[in-house]
């Protein structure tokens, strides 16, 4: 398979459990990572729940489009990745959010992600936003390669505590990592 083999486009109604399906798939590809790899399966797990946003791309991605929008890899038919956007709630309004992206293992390396990005990145300038902000764990070592790799700089690092979400002792943290890209 090659970059070209993949088609990137916009979410339509119709795929929301082929998403969901994908974005499970993701639950435990961290699971050797110790603390973080249980907060990103919680993580997914919470977004997979019945009110969770990935159980609701269209009211939550598709229902306002000049906020938020979302987008899928698809390769002979089938979602192999995704990526969404949003209005964030830690900087200003002119800041789109990049969440929920993910692209199956058979597919990385071959410029999905990029592509996934580039399509939010032209989205956001069409709607007026001028910087994309995400967030990622900082012990995962992909994605803390590909968004600097695609532009995106580290704003800062920032310790979130979770023993409220895991059976963790009080005051275990993990670092999160949040880039910002300017795309004016």
């Amino acid at each position: 398979m090659s970059s070209e083999d993949v088609v990137i486009r916009a979410c339509e109604e119709n795929d929301q459990q082929a998403v969901a399906a994908l974005y499970f798939s993701a639950r435990n590809i961290y699971e050797g990572i110790p603390i973080a790899g249980a907060c990103y399966t919680w993580f997914v797990d919470d977004k997979l729940k019945p009110d969770g946003d990935m159980q609701n791309i269209s009211k939550v991605f598709l229902s306002d489009q000049s906020k938020s929008n979302f987008w899928v890899a698809t390769h002979q038919g089938k979602i192999v990745g995704c990526v969404g956007a949003t209005p964030t709630t830690k900087y200003t309004d002119d800041h789109a959010e990049l969440i929920r992206m993910y692209v199956a293992p058979e597919c990385r390396g071959k410029a999905v992600g990029t592509r996934l990005i580039a399509a939010l990145e032209s989205w956001a300038k069409s709607v007026g936003y001028k910087k994309i902000y995400l967030s990622t764990l900082a012990q995962f070592p992909a994605p803390n390669h590909v968004y600097p790799k695609a532009g995106f700089v580290l704003a800062e690092t920032e310790d979130y505590d979770v023993s409220d979400r895991q059976d963790f002792p009080p005051g275990t943290t993990v670092a999160v990592n949040h880039y910002v890209k300017v795309i004016i």
